[in-house]
């Protein structure tokens, strides 16, 4: 399940284009975001998994720089991508902002965004003029230390990891276990990149689960704890460009009602989840 993954050229098209090869036997509702100059144009993928929006070019037939997202769930290709064919076409210009990594879980992947550019990741990165590296696996997010190498070996001015939600539910790790497993993910990232900000986000409110045992007899409660607890000793021991975002300050109780089935968040939901992110972001990064 991709999420955050976009072609990024440079065209003076006044129409911008393609074909997806989807799972068809996934009753699924795709959308396509084109970015063209800053403006985003969401494109509804139709049954044949075409996709194109018309009418982009400025009046000048200036070349500008257009991002295509794809959409950030599902068993998709992309099968074509196509412009005018007088059109100018070419590479896109060298990325200069910062670069943004996000690891988490389904809530980072928001398969209940609107559109590939409405997830919260892709929402704080473009708030704060940040270049998105999305980590978001549903399902996934149990602190493989592969994939703390992987971010290692990735660009990186911000790190934000968002860990829990699916160590509670598959009771992948225990309250002896959580905690070295999170120092040593999180201490893989530092090596690789010392001076960055990591910001390190507890799971944000799910109350079917905050009180109740898991398979290791932690609650979700008990594994914030665990994490909070791991955060406060990486800090202790000299890590001070760790920083702990609680989740329930991001998603909170009063929330509840954006939880479109009791655990993910709908799509203003994620947006919510953006708004309260990104400032306390754009303060790591200062």
């Amino acid at each position: 399940m991709q999420a955050g993954v976009r072609v990024c050229f440079a065209t003076d098209s006044d129409h911008i284009g393609g074909q997806l090869i989807v799972d068809s036997a996934a009753d699924i509702a795709y959308v396509v975001d084109i970015v063209a100059a800053g403006v985003v144009h969401s494109c509804p993928v139709d049954a044949e998994g075409r996709f194109g929006i018309d009418g982009i070019a400025d009046a000048g037939r200036q070349p500008a720089d257009v991002e295509v997202w794809l959409p950030q769930f599902g068993l998709i290709w992309l099968a074509e991508l196509y412009v005018d064919s007088d059109a100018v076409l070419a590479g896109a210009a060298p990325v200069a902002h910062p670069a943004l990594v996000c690891y988490g879980s389904s809530i980072t992947q928001c398969r209940g965004a609107t559109s590939p550019t409405a997830t919260w990741p892709a929402r704080v990165a473009r708030e704060l003029s940040l270049d998105l590296r999305c980590l978001g696996f549903g399902g996934q997010c149990h602190l493989d230390p592969l994939i703390a190498h992987t971010i290692g070996d990735m660009a990186a001015d911000i790190i934000v990891l968002c860990v829990g939600i699916n160590i509670y539910a598959a009771g992948s790790f225990s309250a002896r276990s959580l905690g070295p497993a999170l120092m040593g993910f999180v201490s893989t990232i530092r090596e690789r990149h010392p001076e960055a900000p990591i910001a390190l986000m507890t799971p944000i409110i799910y109350p079917q689960g905050e009180k109740t045992p898991n398979q290791v007899g932690m609650t979700l409660e008990d594994v914030r704890d665990v994490i909070t607890e791991a955060a406060h000793t990486m800090l202790e021991f000299g890590d001070s460009r760790l920083s702990l975002i609680a989740g329930p300050s991001i998603f909170r109780p009063a929330d509840e009602y954006l939880l479109a089935d009791g655990l993910h968040p709908s799509g203003a939901g994620y947006d919510l989840m953006a708004a309260r992110l990104s400032p306390v972001l754009k303060d790591l990064l200062q």
